[in-house]
């Protein structure tokens, strides 16, 4: 196996470099409705009359007006198998491997950060309640996660990635979901795997988000001024819709695709096959902007679509914000859990408390940044994990430390190996369609 990690670089607790100080003081809250013109907006583009104040800030609260319920609790029948999955999930995977003692705490993380085993229970729901599928599919990811380590990725590796504002994580849709926004016409790199580990992070971002209650996100596809030479190809995007359904179950909520140009309908008439029929219910395509105001706050939808929201990208602004909000350090560790599961105005409380800690448990209750040594995050790219921005893979310039380009190409050569597999799964149980 490749040196895909790098051992014992990470895991300072250390706050992450360029961090502004008054992200540090921010309230992380929905605009006050004050602030914004209570008339309805019906054009594509508000009316100056109409809009918020021009801003650089993330919505990282759902609007007052969304109620969301409770989770349910598991049902008596539920429960047997719930306890039976979550014992299987912490087995082996569909490799027969264990998981690597140095990353045994974060997967149990990722196990135990919804309450009542929604983890477990996303899968069992996306298997149609049949226990067998509900295992393989647990162990299929189980795998996929030890290996790719999603939770893990260094933001250095994909800062570069997130420049131009391509993927926008703020507001919320009707229903409590964080709304991720990819804008693939503003694409500033090559096709590579570190694409593909961007949109991994912003997904693991994005579930970073998600209020109490809430296990769903929703997508919003924006291509406009999106170029077939620029856009991924059909096998990239099969590799994307893999990761999704295999490994995302019961995550997506909604996907809205505005103005999709005509080679984007023939390509998604090609990906047809593979999308399993749960996930088509859940995409509107071609929605037009004033239907988009139907499941989106005004106050929190783009002005792009007729909303309130003036909201102007700044890379380090954006940058800052998601990694404070959602506790993300330098290393790819986590310096608090995330302020979703925080009250508002109580942010610097949680972070005291949090500091150390996987999941918001005091840092004496759980292993934390301060005692995770041991992990070395994903996708490092060319130089030390230390938040320092790397050249672009296709840049051959930068030739100063022949062991970290050994590691950089391995990692490329797993990560194509990972998304090749997931592709030739979905090919081979796309029949099946099991709900994503």
């Amino acid at each position: 196996m490749s040196r895909f990690f790098r051992r014992g670089e990470g895991g300072s607790g250390a706050s992450t470099p360029g961090a502004s100080a008054a992200s540090s003081v921010r309230n992380y809250a929905s605009p006050s409705s004050s602030s914004l013109a209570s008339t309805p907006a019906t054009t594509t583009d508000s009316p100056s009359s109409l809009l918020g104040s021009p801003t650089s800030h993330l919505i990282t609260r759902p609007h007052p007006s969304v109620t969301i319920s409770p989770l349910p609790a598991p049902t008596e029948e539920e429960k047997p198998v719930l306890a039976r999955l979550r014992e299987h999930a912490g087995s082996m995977d569909e490799e027969g491997k264990p998981v690597e003692p140095y990353y045994e705490k974060w997967e149990r993380r990722w196990l135990d950060y919804e309450p009542e085993d929604w983890t477990v229970r996303r899968y069992y729901k996306a298997s149609a309640n049949k226990e067998p599928e509900a295992k393989r599919r647990l162990a299929h990811s189980l795998a996929w996660r030890r290996k790719m380590k999603p939770d893990l990725i260094l933001p250095s590796y994909v800062k570069i990635e997130g420049e131009t504002g391509k993927h926008l994580l703020s507001g919320f849709d009707d229903e409590g979901r964080p709304l991720l926004h990819l804008m693939p016409g503003k694409e500033n790199t090559k096709p590579s795997p570190r694409q593909i580990a961007y949109l991994i992070w912003g997904l693991e971002r994005a579930c970073d988000f998600l209020p109490p209650g809430q296990t769903k996100i929703a997508l919003v596809i924006d291509f406009h001024q999106a170029s077939a030479g620029e856009s991924p190809g059909l096998a990239t995007q099969k590799e994307v819709l893999a990761i999704v359904q295999d490994h995302y179950p019961e995550r997506l909520g909604r996907a809205f695709v505005m103005r999709p140009p005509l080679w984007m309908g023939a390509l998604y008439k090609a990906l047809g096959p593979f999308i399993d029929s749960a996930t088509r219910a859940k995409i509107k395509w071609n929605l037009p902007a004033k239907e988009l105001q139907g499941f989106i706050p005004g106050e929190q939808l783009l002005r792009d679509y007729g909303g309130r929201y003036n909201f102007t990208f700044e890379k380090e602004a954006f940058w800052d914000e998601v990694l404070d909000f959602t506790g993300v350090d330098a290393e790819g560790g986590r310096k608090w859990a995330s302020l979703a599961k925080c009250e508002s105005g109580n942010e610097e409380q949680w972070k005291k408390e949090g500091r150390g800690s996987l999941a918001g448990k005091p840092a004496e209750e759980s292993e934390g940044s301060e005692g995770n040594e041991g992990h070395d995050g994903l996708m490092s790219g060319k130089g030390p994990a230390n938040g320092t921005e790397h050249d672009d893979v296709t840049d051959d310039d930068d030739d100063d430390d022949d062991d970290d380009d050994d590691d950089f190409t391995d990692a490329q050569d797993d990560l194509a190996t990972i998304a090749t597999t997931a592709t030739s799964t979905t090919t081979t149980t796309a029949t099946a369609q099991p709900q994503a």
